[in-house]
C-alpha cells in the first residue's frame, strides 16, 4: 500500500475509485464530503441539468440497492466519468430507537470499514482510491477519525493499492501526515 496525502479538494484527485461512506442500514449517499464531491462531479460530465439529475439519481439508486450493507462491510459499484468505481463502505451506525453509539464504537467501525473497502477495491483490481476524512460530523473528532482510518489502513498495508487521502484543514492534514509517518513505508 502507498498512501499519498493531498491538501486539496477530492474532486481534483484522479483515482480509479472513490471511497463513499454510508450508513449501511439505509445506504443513502447522504451529505458527506465525498458525497458532495460526487454530486458536483456530474457537472463535469454534462451541462444539461436534467441529465445531471438523471445520472445522479441512477447512482443513488445503485447505492440504495446495496441495502442493507452490514456494518463495516464494503461493496464496489460502477461510478461515473470522474471515478470509474465507487467503493461504498458501511462506515456509520444507524441511530434509531434511542440507541446511540459511542465515539469509540464509531472509530472501530470506521477502521473496520476502511479495511474492507481496501480489500474490495483490490479484489476488483482498482489501482488507486481517493478518500476524505470521514465520520467527523457523526461522533468523532478529526483526530479520532485519522487514528481510526490509519489503524484500519495499517491492517491492510500489504495490499497493492494507492490511497489518495484528501484532508483540507491544515491542522488535520499535519496531524495525519505525522501519524501516517509512523507507518514510514506507506507515506509519499
Amino acid at each position: 500500500m502507498k498512501i499519498t496525502l493531498f491538501q486539496e479538494e477530492i474532486g481534483n484527485i484522479q483515482a480509479d475509485g472513490l471511497i463513499l461512506p454510508v450508513d449501511g442500514q439505509i445506504c443513502a449517499i447522504g451529505g458527506t464530503a465525498a458525497a458532495k464531491t460526487l454530486k458536483s462531479s456530474f457537472y463535469k460530465e454534462t451541462e444539461d441539468l436534467e441529465e445531471q439529475v438523471e445520472l445522479y439519481t441512477y447512482l443513488e439508486e445503485d447505492v440504495f440497492r446495496l441495502k442493507p450493507l452490514r456494518h463495516g462491510s464494503a461493496a464496489v459499484i460502477d461510478g461515473n466519468d470522474t471515478w470509474a468505481y465507487l467503493v461504498v463502505i458501511a462506515a456509520f451506525y444507524h441511530n434509531v430507537d434511542d440507541v446511540v453509539f459511542s465515539s469509540n464504537q464509531a472509530c472501530e467501525l470506521l477502521s473496520r470499514a476502511i479495511q474492507n473497502g481496501v480489500r474490495e477495491a483490490v479484489r476488483h483490481n482498482l489501482q488507486s482510491i481517493a478518500m476524505t476524512l470521514m465520520g467527523t460530523t457523526y461522533r468523532v473528532t478529526p483526530q479520532q477519525s485519522i487514528l481510526a482510518l490509519t489503524k484500519g489502513m495499517a491492517v491492510v498495508r500489504r495490499e497493492n493499492i494507492e490511497i489518495k487521502w484528501c484532508i483540507l484543514r491544515d491542522e488535520d492534514f499535519h496531524y495525519a501526515k505525522n501519524h501516517v509517518k509512523s507507518m514510514k513505508d506507506l507515506l509519499t
